[in-house]
């Protein structure tokens, strides 16, 4: 069995109609699984079944008629998952889709990313459809004034904080100048004039050479 853009596709032994498909699997179809001799479908929160039914395992209950987020087939048995949140309505649980593939909840909350934007667009400023936290987060630099926003989306905003137009806002350049300054006059305070780290016999040559009247 195979889905392709919601339709259901099914070849090889069909004794007992599982390779049959029912008009209602012929679009629209979000999941699907094969037992023995039977066929199973995920279509809008219900279950589809056909083939072999002698165990009952084609005979959909009532409560398998919505709300549907996962299904299975076994041997001579049919399991579906009911519940579960379901944030964007595609029939699978969020729970699900998660755990199959982790990147679909970058900040880890247990909430689909795109569901989290969908309801705070403040959430990814840069509309690539990541979290701007787990960017952050992943590079720091993207946020060097650290005031977890992005500093191309502020700048892009205001571009008055970037007065050089180096991509950096002036209060992180700022900090990073005073930072250097700060680490200088440590040094230089030390002693340690030609900056190897130590205050030896070269620090003592370069006051020599550089011996006069400050300019």
């Amino acid at each position: 069995i195979a889905l392709r853009g919601g339709e259901v596709l099914a070849w090889g032994d069909n004794g007992d109609g599982q390779c049959t498909i029912p008009a209602a699997a012929n679009s629209g179809v979000s999941a699907i699984a094969g037992g023995y001799y039977h066929t199973v479908a995920l279509k809008d929160g219900a279950v589809l079944a056909w083939g072999y039914n002698g165990s009952g395992q084609c005979t959909i209950p009532a409560s398998a008629s919505s709300g549907v987020s996962a299904i299975a087939g076994g041997y001579s048995h049919t399991i579906a998952l009911i519940g579960g949140t379901d944030c964007d309505n595609n029939s699978f649980s969020d729970t699900v889709e998660i755990t199959q593939d982790p990147t679909l909840d970058r900040n880890g909350n247990g909430n689909l990313d795109r569901c989290d934007i969908r309801d705070n667009p403040a959430l990814d400023r840069n509309v690539n459809g990541i979290p701007d936290s787990y960017e952050i987060a992943q590079n720091p630099l993207l946020d060097l004034n650290g005031n977890g926003v992005l500093d191309t989306y502020e700048i892009l905003q205001n571009p008055g904080i970037d007065s050089n137009q180096n991509g950096v806002p002036d209060s992180a350049d700022i900090a990073a100048a005073n930072a250097q300054v700060a680490a200088l006059t440590a040094r230089l305070n030390c002693g340690d004039l030609n900056g190897d780290g130590e205050v030896n016999g070269g620090d003592l040559g370069k006051l020599l050479i550089s011996w006069g009247q400050c300019q």
